[in-house]
């Protein structure tokens, strides 16, 4: 349990954030809740692509909540509810209670801010809002298989690399050639999220930068036959890569 406090806090100082609606006006569908949720934006300002949180809401009443933690990890927490009462979504878990007035809840998009916020029974503040936007494609089936590609950001051509992605959420890394063959990256560790058009990876030890430990990085992805493309909002500049699947 205590491995998850971290999270749960930023779960809960996350759950404030939504985009700009009136608070009267705006449209309200219990029923559109139910699905995976990603944070675009906070107080009207849109938040780097690594720094967003996943929702996902169940029909069942629990949810799970999803953020890179304090260990520079993608985390999964499941074991919260929630419960619906009016405009109010109250939710509950792991030390934390939290309740926020829904402003807009439509089929592709949540905006809401936080009206209270428990930690480990201590109330905390926190006045902004948040804007999730609804996954809305599933590309689980299409991501599978072995990908070759280069980096594009502001039109430059990066070095070519590989990247097997496997349906068990594992994959592999191969960021170079030795005499002809593509080399495994084996200290890599990589494991993938992939939420609607929403892609996370978490993975050690950066070939490119030369940093050890561990690292996790969110894309924005669009799959359209055996071509793929990825983009990320990091340090107020889009970063970019262009990828296509070859036999394996």
């Amino acid at each position: 349990m205590n491995l998850f406090k971290p999270a749960c806090l930023a779960f809960a100082l996350a759950l404030g954030t939504w985009g700009c609606a009136s608070d009267d006006d705006s449209a309200f569908n219990p029923a559109n809740l139910a699905g995976s949720w990603i944070q675009t934006y906070k107080d009207g300002q849109e938040v780097p692509t690594d720094d967003r949180f996943v929702s996902i809401y169940r029909v069942n009443g629990t949810e799970m909540y999803a953020i890179r933690g304090s260990a520079n990890h993608w985390t999964e927490t499941e074991g919260y509810d929630y419960v619906v009462g009016g405009r109010t979504i109250a939710v509950a878990g792991h030390g934390t209670q939290l309740e926020y007035d829904v402003l807009e809840l439509s089929g592709s998009e949540l905006i809401y801010r936080v009206s209270r916020l428990v930690v480990g029974g201590q109330d905390l503040q926190d006045s902004s809002i948040y804007t999730l936007r609804k996954a809305s494609v599933d590309y689980s089936a299409r991501l599978p298989g072995l990908w070759e590609g280069h980096e594009t950001t502001d039109g430059v051509q990066g070095a070519t690399h590989r990247w097997k992605y496997n349906a068990d959420g594992s994959y592999q890394y191969f960021h170079t050639q030795v005499d002809g063959q593509w080399q495994n990256k084996s200290d890599n560790a990589g494991r993938y999220f992939l939420y609607g058009d929403y892609f996370v990876s978490n993975y050690r030890n950066d070939a490119n930068s030369g940093v050890a430990g561990n690292v996790s990085e969110a894309w924005n992805i669009s799959i359209d036959g055996d071509s793929m493309s990825w983009n990320a909002l990091r340090n107020g500049k889009t970063y970019s890569f262009i990828m296509t699947r070859v036999a394996e």
